[in-house]
């Protein structure tokens, strides 16, 4: 299954066969809207409110993010997203 979104909303996000990944790495739905607040420049503390935990909750759950993807950083995860077409430019 090619991973592909044209928008954040897209209507194959529902569908129960689609599986979104970074590296062949599954990816939670929680992960992708991470991704896609992190792809609108939002800072650690709003991505934090916007998910209703602690900033420390958060940088704790983005380190995961990163360990999982094989990133190591906002701009490594945005730019293995963009490579597996998860967001676009």
């Amino acid at each position: 299954c090619e991973n592909f979104r044209h928008s954040p909303d897209c209507p194959s996000q529902t569908f129960d066969s689609k599986k979104w990944t970074i590296n062949r790495t599954e990816l939670t739905p929680r992960d992708i809207r991470i991704i896609d607040m992190i792809a609108k420049d939002y800072q650690d503390w709003q991505i934090a409110n916007a998910l209703g935990i602690a900033v420390s909750s958060y940088n704790a759950h983005k380190g995961k993010l990163f360990k999982k993807t094989k990133t190591q950083s906002r701009v490594g995860l945005l730019m293995a997203s963009i490579r597996e077409k998860l967001i676009s430019c």
